[in-house]
């Protein structure tokens, strides 16, 4: 295969390219065109399905990283006026038609089902809230050590026109979005801190010989 050491690489190389620079120049000294670390990050790059797996990981530490602020509630706070809350709809235009607006959502309130008899949260498009970004609401402590109570999204006087329950709620009337959060950050530290362990323990196994050998 005709591959010039001079020659720029694609952003893309194939299969064969990569063997080909991987098994050395065809000078004979043995030396490869490209670094181990070159050729893997070169190999990654080529792989769609790997890129998207770490985009999508990215996202969830950074998710996990910011749980509280992301989170228009912390995951104990509770509603005891609204059990079993649905996913609120967040709405840019009115009722009916109407002109568009800022984000906002209707005020809920709890009526019978007369076909079922069950009681069911409906929205009161009479009533509405704004949406509003990076406002006040529960404190915590991000990571541990910064005070703070700013959240990503948040409305006024939850309690009246009904929390903002983003994936809805259980039936403590706690945020389904934050405990969430708050599980996946327990799992994907879990998971990290596992392979970081077994990377150590690894690497201690595998070069003790290596050292004794070569002493």
């Amino acid at each position: 295969m005709a591959v010039s050491a001079s020659s720029p690489l694609s952003s893309a190389p194939t299969v064969a390219e990569l063997d080909f620079l991987e098994s050395g120049s065809p000078g004979g000294d043995g030396g490869p065109f490209l670094t181990p670390r070159q050729l893997m990050w070169l190999r990654f790059k080529r792989n769609r399905m790997a890129l998207w797996g770490a985009g999508l990981l990215l996202g969830l530490y950074l998710l996990t990283v910011f749980a509280p602020v992301v989170s228009p509630y912390m995951a104990q706070t509770r509603f005891p006026d609204h059990l079993y809350l649905p996913p609120r709809k967040i709405h840019f235009r009115e009722a009916g038609g109407g002109v568009f607006r800022s984000p906002f959502v209707y005020a809920v309130k709890l009526e019978v089902d007369m076909e079922s008899f069950r009681r069911v949260f409906v929205e009161d498009t009479a009533v509405s809230t704004p949406v509003r970004f990076w406002t006040k609401g529960d404190a915590y402590e991000l990571w541990g050590f910064i005070p703070m109570d700013r959240h990503l999204l948040g409305i006024d006087q939850p309690g009246e026109y009904g929390p903002l329950f983003l994936l809805g709620g259980d039936k403590f009337g706690r945020d389904l979005l934050a405990r969430i959060l708050q599980g996946a950050r327990i799992s994907l530290t879990l998971g990290l801190a596992g392979v970081v362990i077994v990377l150590v323990i690894g690497l201690f196994l595998e070069g003790c010989p290596g050292f004794w050998a070569e002493w």
